[in-house]
């Protein structure tokens, strides 16, 4: 993800008042250019549109992967599991959802907001072992995961 991905992450995730000088600059700057211009605003906010939500659905992945039991390997594995059974059985039904449904367990609320990235959403264990690698650890987790900024994308982003 590039610096302007990060910004706007942050000024999409975060309350108008939280938002850091940087973003604010950027975003008006490219807002100027927009209107003087017509240049589309992806272009003059200097952002890629499929990597900031990639780094989203990533987000929302390892949040799942946090909420299950076991070693990391197995953990992975059921999170795989859980993406197909999801895909199969509940996505069809709630596509359309602007939210997840109160009855979806938290699993299920974080993939539910995964898939709504659009982006596809990988469903072997192998590639959620990767994208959760940053969070395998002796704990299998920073100490501050759950509390962490929205627009945190540590790891391989690449996923």
């Amino acid at each position: 993800m590039t610096d302007h991905d990060h910004l706007l992450l942050e000024v999409v995730e975060r309350p108008a008042a939280e938002l850091s000088a940087e973003a604010v600059a950027w975003m008006a700057d490219a807002l100027r250019e927009h209107v003087a211009t017509g240049e589309p605003l992806e272009s003059a906010l200097g952002v890629r549109r499929y990597a900031v939500l990639k780094a989203r659905r990533d987000q929302h992945l390892r949040r799942a992967w946090l909420l299950l039991e076991g070693r990391p390997w197995p953990r992975s594995e059921e999170l795989a599991r859980r993406i197909r059974e999801f895909e199969s059985r509940r996505w069809p039904r709630v596509q359309y959802e602007l939210a997840p449904p109160d009855r979806f367990d938290e699993v299920d609320r974080h993939l539910f907001r995964a898939f709504r990235c659009s982006v596809g959403t990988p469903s072997s264990g192998r590639a959620m072992h990767g994208i959760c690698a940053d969070l395998i650890s002796e704990k299998h987790a920073p100490a501050n995961f759950g509390n962490e900024s929205p627009i945190s994308t540590s790891g391989n982003g690449s996923n």
